[in-house]
């Protein structure tokens, strides 16, 4: 008897322990790659000094866009190459690189009695009933600790995306404090009308305007806002560099540190407040941010799940709100 049945109960529950991981490597390879999207993405804005240089000597984005992905390529392969050396050698222990069976080892020499297969029969056949027995234990465990793991990640992100969607601002604040300036995130014209208003209120003594498209000019903006226009040429900024909310924050830490600013007002859509808000604070972490948010017809926030386009929106809002609260808090773990 050569215990087929018996090893192949333990072959099933090693195969299933083998989709667990491969779920699992699944999932850590998902994360790695959002997290170095956002690393990338900050180092390159907290570089920005380093590619301006580059620009004033003749270097073109292409060029430099080029030479940063090239770095991280290396890195990435010299990581993937380590990383899949390892994981050979951890296989190749296992004896999962072996065509899926788990290694024996036979001593040089030994022999096989052919009657001692008739003698241990009766052991033999225990013995493949505590192996069954073992096998589907491991497998039932196996899978109901994978199922229970998912079903522990869905809850928390279900949970954490109907806190997200409760403790967004449905109406405007009642009272708005007077700050040293105005910070308008482009993303649509209600944003660049409130945060004007509020510079014509007096809010504010300026007001910069982060993420303008270099093609949109002045009087495009001035287009926009349906009342006077004259404090546009005089306390109006644009920033067209800025493409993202990391980009965003940026520039308006530059923007408020040149003018020694020490409260500001930002203006962007009640969706997209938690994370500029988190962003801007991460950047200048000493001055006081006031939020005000904007509100869009399109946007329905009380029975969002009856909309599908509030539910996308909502859903890749709070993902990447997720993504930049991690990054933020692995960058500030001491190293």
């Amino acid at each position: 008897d050569t215990h087929r049945q018996w090893r192949g109960e333990l072959m099933s529950a090693a195969r299933s322990a083998q989709w667990l991981a491969y779920g699992v490597l699944t999932i850590v390879a998902g994360t790695t790659i959002a997290i170095v999207i956002f690393a990338t993405r900050a180092g390159l804005s907290a570089n920005r000094d380093v590619v301006e240089v580059l620009h004033l000597i003749g270097a073109r984005d292409r060029f430099i866009a080029a030479e940063v992905q090239r770095h991280f390529l290396h890195l990435g392969f010299r990581g993937g190459a380590i990383g899949a050396g390892l994981a050979g050698l951890t296989f190749l222990a296992l004896g999962l690189g072996g065509g899926g069976h788990m290694f024996f080892i036979a001593a040089p020499g030994l022999r096989l009695d052919p009657d001692m297969a008739a003698r241990n029969a009766p052991g033999q056949r225990i013995g493949r009933r505590i192996g069954r027995r073992i096998g589907r234990r491991i497998g039932r465990r196996v899978i109901r600790t994978f199922v229970g793991l998912a079903a522990l990640l869905a809850s928390l992100y279900g949970v954490g995306f109907i806190v997200f969607t409760a403790e967004l601002d449905r109406t405007p604040p009642a009272r708005v404090p007077v700050a040293d300036g105005i910070v308008a995130l482009t993303g649509g014209p209600d944003r660049i009308t409130a945060a004007y208003k509020l510079l014509e209120q007096g809010k504010g003594t300026r007001l910069l305007i982060t993420g303008v498209h270099p093609d949109v000019g002045m009087a495009s903006l001035k287009e926009i806002v349906p009342e006077r226009t004259d404090k546009f040429d005089c306390c109006v900024d644009l920033d067209r560099r800025a493409e993202n909310t990391i980009g965003n924050a940026a520039e308006t830490a530059d923007w408020v540190r040149e003018r020694n600013y020490r409260s500001i007002i930002l203006v962007t859509s009640t969706y997209h407040l938690p994370r500029a808000k988190l962003e801007l604070s991460r950047a200048m972490p000493d001055v006081e941010i006031s939020s005000f948010p904007v509100f869009q017809d399109t946007l329905h926030l009380d029975g969002w799940w009856a909309y599908p386009g509030t539910t996308r929106l909502l859903i890749s809002e709070y993902t990447k709100y997720l993504l930049a609260l991690s990054y933020i808090r692995q960058s500030s773990m001491p190293s």
